[in-house]
Formats: C-alpha cells, structure tokens, sequence
C-alpha cells in the first residue's frame, strides 16, 4: 500500500536588505515637486528644518510617498533647486555616508556638518552639475571628503569645498570641466593608475594650504584647465602631469614642486604648459629630487618666476626635450637658471630640424651645474641657439652628437649670451664634429653676443 506523502517546503529567512533608493532633499521651505503623479495629493510642506536626520525633508524621487532619511552608504543624495534651495545639515556623529551625491539645476545651498563629525565620505561619484555653486561645508576641527568613485564638475558649474581644518581626498579620478574651489588645508589626488582630466580649474584660497598629485595618480591638463592659488599654496607632484595639447593650460600663483622618485611633468601634442608666480620667496616650477621634465612633440613649456627670489628650475632629475622642429621649448624668467645638481642629473636636446632658442632667459642667468650632464643631437649644417640666457655658465659635461658630417668651417653655437658672457666650465666632446676645429666661446660681434659652440 502507498503511503501519501506531504511535502513541506522549507522557507528561510532572508537577511535584510534595503533598496537603494534617489533621496532629494527637499527640507528647510515648500515642496515644489514636479514628480508628483497627476491627481495625486499634493504633498504636505515639510517642516521649516535644516536638520538631515529629519525624515519628511526627503522625499524619494521615484515614489514621492516615499519620506525617509537617506541610508549611510546605501541611497543616492540629490540637492536639486526644483524641490528647494535651502541649507542641510548633519548633525550626527563619525562619519556620514552617501552612494552618489549630486548638485544640480542651480541649487545654491550648503551642505553642512558640524564639530562632531569625522567626515563625509561619498562611495559612489560626487557631481557639481549646478550653475549656483553649491557649497559643502565639512566645519569642524578634523573633518574629511572623501570622494571613492568620480569627482566631476560640468562644464558652466560650479561647487565649492570648505573646512576649517581638513582635508579632501580624491580616490577614484573624475573631471573638472567647470570651477571647484577648495577652502580647506590639503587636497589629495589619490587615484593610482586612474586618471583625473582637469579642463576648468582647482582654486585653492586657503592660506598655507596645498595640493598633492600622489603616487601613480595621473593628472591630465587639457584645453585650459589649470590649477591656482590665493596665498601662494604648494603643489607637490609624487605621480604624473601631462599636457596634452590645446589652449594652455596654467599653474598659476601656485608653486610647483615636481618631487618625487617617480614624479614626471609631460608636455604633449604641440601642447603650452604655463608656470606663474609673483610671489618673492616662491618658485614656480622646481624640480627638487629625481622627478623628469619631457616637452616633446613641437611643444613649450612656459616658466614665468619674474621678480622673485627662485634660484632653480632643475635641481636634480632628468630634463629632455625631443623631436621640436623650430620651436621654442622653454621660456623663463627668473633670476638663475639652474640645470643639475648632482651625478645623474641630465638635460638632453634632440632636434629634428633647425631649432633656435630651446631654453631662454633674457633676463636672468643659466647655469649648468658641475653635477649635470648635457646630450644635445643635431642635423647635418644645423645652427643651434638651444640655450640662450643674459649670462651662460656650462658646467658639468657637454656631449654633442652630429646626425651626418659637419663641414670645416662651420660654427654651430649651442648657447648664446645677449648681454654677458658665456663661458665653458665643464668638458666637452663630439661625434662627427669637423676634424681640427675646437669647442670654444667667442664674441659675435654681428649680433653683439657671447656663443658657445665649436668652429
């Protein structure tokens, strides 16, 4: 005989979950909510609160019967001038947590935290999308911004970042076609591998604050994107800056400082990269430890340390410029021009076709330091003014490579003097260089000049 059988599904219990969801405040005034379903009531107007923690200042953009507060690390936050324009903020403890953060359609309130906050750390993408400017203020005495996915401007907005004392960590790259200040003590770029495309501008305003492009991370200057200061705030370069081509792009009123074993500043595609600093006791590009400088591709980088007390372009590291067909590399302004400062230092000149006035400083000196070792490579027949100064001092070890064979007779002048003199210090030798004629300095007097080449 069979026996029936009764089967019994086994249930188990589902560990909780919680959707995400797209919270817009809307707290602080009256609602204005476009979303509202036709013929649905209208939603009450919240309370005249400011207080984050306050369910009825949200509502839910895909369910406007939806009220709660955001949850940490789970719902999206949106700050929208169609539902309101007024300040949030959050008064709770450690840190808060947000998905993404958006600031769009002209909102032009703050984001506010207050003492007893650790900071605000966004896990998703932070966006200023708004043509009002719309402002975080992390307040407090060691609050932090922490941005894990993309930190984006559009292009016509703007946003602004402040603190008393903290600092903004930028982890996950992004770009800036628009204008974002930052009122805080440091800024971080800390994205390795990942690149940060900055088309607007950084403006750093808080007096002894910097910014740091760290380790691997890559900071891309493209059209006119560019960073400056208020009270003359350092950048220091740890990873990779580079210039691709366009409009120029500028460091301006910041110092630079490329500082780093792997730190390297690229000029790019027919790119102009433009350091400015009027400040008397800061420099606006220094290179202090084992970083490289590359212009290559008919590009120029443009030094402007007029008026200052800045002693130095090139401490140490590598300096090269390649492939530039009549075209100037470097212009600078600055007291002294300093190249080299220790063994494996080196500037190497790589020129494909006639090129006149690679590095000048009218107004001040260049000095090649006994330390530095100097590769210049030339045409066939090719005139080179590659370094042109007031005062020119070679030091260090020059090495001269001809692409073909020199005639007797011809001078080929590697620097020139416009007002000083122009001496060599170091040694110096040649391939292919005319056989019985001999590296020296002479005065033109046609052009009223010192050069420095062999004839």
């Amino acid at each position: 005989m069979l026996k029936s059988r009764f089967f019994r599904p086994l249930l188990e219990a589902l560990e909780d979950r919680v959707a995400l969801a797209n919270m817009v405040w809307i707290g602080g005034g009256p609602v204005n909510n476009p979303n509202v379903e036709e013929g649905a009531p209208p939603p009450p107007p919240p309370p005249l609160s400011d207080d984050w923690s306050v369910a009825t200042n949200w509502r839910n953009l895909d369910n406007f019967n939806d009220q709660h507060v955001p949850v940490q690390g789970v719902d999206n936050v949106f700050f929208d001038a169609a539902y309101s324009n007024f300040n949030c903020n959050y008064r709770g403890g450690g840190w808060l947590r947000t998905k993404d953060m958006t600031f769009r359609n002209g909102y032009t309130g703050v984001l506010g935290t207050t003492t007893n906050v650790t900071g605000l750390t966004v896990q998703g993408d932070l966006r200023f999308n708004s043509s009002g400017g719309a402002t975080i203020d992390l307040g407090g005495s060691v609050p932090c911004l922490g941005v894990d996915g993309l930190f984006i401007c559009y292009a016509g907005m703007s946003g602004k970042v402040m603190s008393s004392s903290g600092s903004v960590w930028l982890a996950g790259g992004g770009f800036n076609n628009g204008s974002v200040t930052f009122d805080v003590n440091d800024v971080h770029l800390n994205h390795p591998g990942i690149n940060y495309v900055l088309r607007g501008t950084f403006h750093l305003t808080k007096s002894g604050s910097y910014m740091e492009n760290r380790t691997d991370s890559i900071l891309s200057l493209m059209d006119s994107g560019g960073v400056n200061g208020t009270y003359t705030p350092d950048f220091y370069n740890y990873g990779t800056v580079q210039k691709l081509g366009g409009a120029t792009s500028a460091f301006s009123s910041v110092a630079f400082i490329n500082a780093g074993a792997w730190a390297k500043v690229s000029v790019l595609y027919n790119g102009r990269l433009e350091f400015f600093h009027y400040d008397q006791n800061k420099w606006a590009y220094h290179q202090s430890t084992t970083g490289t400088t590359e212009v290559e591709e008919g590009s120029t980088l443009f030094i402007d340390a007029f008026n200052t007390n800045w002693d130095g372009l090139i401490e140490r590291g590598v300096f090269n410029t390649i492939d530039h067909p009549s075209h100037t590399v470097a212009w600078v302004r600055c007291p002294i021009l300093y190249f080299g400062n220790e063994q494996g230092s080196s500037v190497s000149f790589d020129i494909a076709g006639s090129a006149i006035g690679q590095i000048e400083n009218p107004f001040g000196s260049f000095v090649m330091r006994s330390g530095c070792q100097t590769f210049v490579t030339l045409g066939s027949n090719q005139a080179a003014d590659l370094i042109s100064a007031y005062y020119v001092v070679m030091g260090g070890s020059l090495v001269v490579t001809l692409n073909g064979w020199a005639n007797a007779g011809d001078r080929y002048q590697i620097c020139r003097g416009y007002g000083g003199n122009a001496s060599v210090a170091g040694s110096w030798s040649g391939i292919n260089y005319p056989e019985g004629e001999h590296w020296s300095s002479w005065w033109n007097f046609t052009r009223n000049q010192y050069w420095i080449g062999w004839y």
